[in-house]
């Protein structure tokens, strides 16, 4: 019974240690994927925000970001840099 017991413990703790490993690949190219998709809201107090136009109306802009999705009053956007990361390996090709 003491063999089953440990057995069974190393068993779960194996188990439980690959199911971990890989939920955290599948987040590191979630993570990835949104990196490469991200544009530049440049603000006109000069801060700058990085995230993923969603839709852009005459007076909001809709912004989803790490942190979540809120929206931004358009006048308070300077400008949209769109697709930040792919201009820039174009650049370097």
């Amino acid at each position: 019974m003491k063999k089953f017991l440990i057995g069974f413990i190393v068993g779960m703790t194996v188990l439980a240690g690959a199911y971990f490993y890989l939920r955290r690949d599948i987040r590191l190219h979630a993570d990835v994927g949104s990196f490469l998709d991200q544009d530049a809201f440049f603000l006109a107090d000069g801060n700058v925000i990085y995230g993923r136009l969603l839709r852009e109306l005459d007076k909001t802009v809709l912004v989803e970001t790490k942190d979540g999705t809120f929206t931004l009053d358009r006048s308070t956007v300077k400008e949209i840099d769109k697709n930040i990361f792919l201009r820039y390996l174009r650049q370097l090709m």
